[in-house]
């Protein structure tokens, strides 16, 4: 019995303690969940909605993992060479995946050919970096590259991670994270 419940406490520790779906605290630590990310909150956090039927489409969005206070406060300092947050996560979750999708087209319109576009999940900041010479050969690859050039930590969102997490939490989850304020909101879809 005893073996048995100190398995189950090492199960719950390490389902709580680390895995997929996790993001640095407030202090910017990594490893310390707020809560376990969904493959649902992804998808509505990344959603850039149906492809335009007439003008150009959005720029593609590099997905990678919150990025510390750290790493921010250095890319911070690089500015004038062209890095800049252009969108803050809590108004990127507000918008539409039109609205989003608009927003990134309208930056996309402002910037030379090759700039890169990063969104950080779960915290839905959008970040901006000028072109990479040389530019990677895949979209993988970007995130190392521009760790590389910054000397910051900057990790992809990889597709074997989201495909690791769950797909949806049950009410409790659910509530629980409305409550503590890390739900995200999406916003009604509109009717035709």
């Amino acid at each position: 019995m005893r073996i048995a419940a100190c398995g189950v406490l090492a199960l719950f520790l390490l389902i709580v303690g680390g895995g997929p779906g996790w993001s640095d605290d407030e202090s910017g630590n990594n490893n310390k969940p707020k809560h376990q990310l969904t493959q649902r909150e992804v998808d509505a956090l990344t959603n850039l909605g149906p492809a335009p039927k007439d003008g150009p489409p959005p720029p593609n969005l590099i997905d990678v993992h919150k990025i510390s206070k750290d790493d921010k406060a250095v890319l911070k300092g690089k500015e004038e060479e062209g890095v800049v947050k252009i969108i803050d996560g809590k108004d990127w979750k507000t918008l539409t995946p039109e609205q989003r999708a608009q927003q990134l087209r309208n930056f996309q319109s402002l910037n030379p050919p090759g700039t890169i576009f990063v969104l950080e999940i779960p915290s839905g900041n959008v970040w901006k970096f000028p072109p990479l010479n040389p530019a990677p050969e895949r979209t993988d690859q970007v995130p190392a590259a521009l760790s590389d050039k910054y000397k910051v930590t900057i990790t992809g969102f990889t597709l074997p991670e989201y495909s690791g997490l769950p797909v949806a939490v049950g009410n409790d989850d659910a509530s629980t994270r409305e409550r503590s304020g890390t739900a995200l909101a999406v916003a009604p879809k509109k009717e035709p």
